[in-house]
């Protein structure tokens, strides 16, 4: 079988996208598959990054854009049904960049360590210049529970729902176990909850991952990231999805404690939701269900009175959510770009 397809899903970034192909292309491992696929961007970038492809002059890279946006659950069963001759398979969003020695070391190890099934680094954190923030990279390490974790081997499950540990960006997986687990729910549409989907059922065939604890790839943080336009939290079907997904689930001890915290959020934010948008009903049944997620939260029972005592002062107290948009639009002004950190 080859090596490695590397997927590259992207919209509207022209040029972020091009810096995401040199990393791909730049690799000191040179025999990969990538695709990059346009999800529904504007003609002009549409353009833009196929022109840039075809001038690269590289039959290992290929252009195609896709007839209607499906999201990333979308771009993600194209580029798994492209790959069916691979052993290896990765995406890597259109605003990250790879070391040139990343692809070449996971492949070692995925090689050399057959009981594993996924290889991860830590990622750097970039701004939208592409200049490196140390305070970014710090946070993004805590956050995810990196900060004591050693190289070698760890569980999915407890990795994944207890810190969020791995990112779908960048990170390797075997596709023979991609294939065994279902990789994705077949009906499922959208951005969300894809990564969260692909994870726990890799969790549920009992995966195990490699962490390398060095830093081969970076994250750029910027105005444009679904986490900064996406609201995901205030976003009634995302927050619907996440609860049909984490509901599906049962597990023992710290991490099902974990999944039914994180259920009784997500009711707490359809609780908000309703409230926002005068949905008394929405409301009061979502913050039921967050207590019985969960029935020791504080959080919870704090909000519980409001919730159901006086849910229409809420109401009045509450903006409406901010609307969802999708990414925003090509714009030629942005073209004049810093590289990214250097390797």
């Amino acid at each position: 079988m080859k090596p490695i397809f590397v997927g590259i899903p992207t919209i509207n970034r022209p040029m972020l996208v091009r810096e995401t192909i040199d990393s791909v292309l730049g690799q000191t491992c040179r025999d990969l598959r990538a695709v990059v696929s346009d999800n529904g961007s504007e003609p002009e970038a549409i353009g833009s990054v196929r022109d840039y492809i075809a001038g690269l002059k590289d039959d290992r890279i290929e252009f195609v854009a896709q007839s209607r946006n499906d999201g990333e659950y979308g771009q993600a069963r194209y580029f798994f049904a492209r790959a069916a001759d691979f052993r290896y398979f990765m995406m890597v969003h259109d605003d990250d960049v790879l070391k040139p020695d990343y692809v070449e070391k996971g492949i070692a190890k995925l090689d050399s360590v057959p009981e594993v099934d996924v290889f991860l680094a830590d990622p750097y954190i970039m701004d939208e210049a592409g200049n490196l923030s140390n305070v970014d990279t710090s946070k993004y390490l805590a956050d995810h529970g990196r900060i004591k974790a050693q190289t070698g081997p760890i569980d999915v499950l407890t990795k994944y729902v207890m810190h969020g540990f791995l990112p779908i960006s960048g990170t390797m997986f075997r596709r023979s176990a991609l294939e065994r687990s279902g990789f994705v729910d077949s009906e499922a549409r959208g951005n969300f909850p894809f990564e969260c989907d692909v994870f726990l059922r890799l969790a549920d065939i009992g995966a195990a991952a490699w962490y390398q604890r060095e830093e081969l790839l970076g994250f750029r943080f910027h105005r444009s990231s679904m986490r900064n336009y996406m609201h995901l939290m205030q976003n009634r079907q995302v927050v619907d999805d996440m609860v049909g997904l984490f509901s599906k689930y049962r597990y023992r001890g710290a991490v099902e404690r974990r999944r039914r915290a994180i259920l009784s959020r997500l009711h707490r934010a359809n609780a908000v939701i309703g409230l926002r948008v005068r949905d008394i009903a929405l409301a009061r049944s979502s913050m039921v269900a967050a207590l019985k997620a969960r029935a020791w939260s504080p959080r919870a029972w704090a909000m519980a009175p409001f919730v159901m005592l006086v849910p229409r002062v809420c109401s009045r107290v509450l903006r409406s959510p901010p609307a969802a948009v999708e990414a925003p639009a090509y714009r030629t002004s942005r073209e004049g770009r810093s590289s990214p950190r250097p390797p």
